[in-house]
């Protein structure tokens, strides 16, 4: 038995916590390519910008900060979805509330 099997987390909360980190990782990867895209044609930028939606709402709606910040963001400038001030304003707000720590 080597020592990576005795401390490695088996339980339900670890699956999900990793799952939830997972989710929110390929959301920010996603949402940073789909910025980073100039030289893409708007055809072949748009799934990926949905792609990158999908991955940071399900992070978002699971209480991932960097999820929720980037859906603030989506909705603050209107890219991927339609502008909507609202949205913006509750994952910011509700971002600072959960988690005090981040500015």
């Amino acid at each position: 038995m080597n020592g990576r099997s005795a401390s490695r987390c088996t339980s339900s909360y670890c699956t999900e916590a990793s799952s939830l980190r997972r989710k929110g990782r390929l959301g920010n990867l996603l949402f940073m390519r789909y910025g980073m895209a100039f030289g893409i044609k708007p055809e072949a930028r748009a799934p990926l910008g949905q792609e990158a939606l999908k991955w940071v709402g399900l992070a978002a709606s699971q209480g991932d900060k960097q999820g929720e910040a980037n859906l603030a963001s989506i909705c603050l400038e209107g890219k991927l979805v339609k502008q909507d001030l609202i949205a913006a304003y509750k994952w910011g707000n509700w971002l600072r509330k959960v988690h005090p720590s981040i500015p």
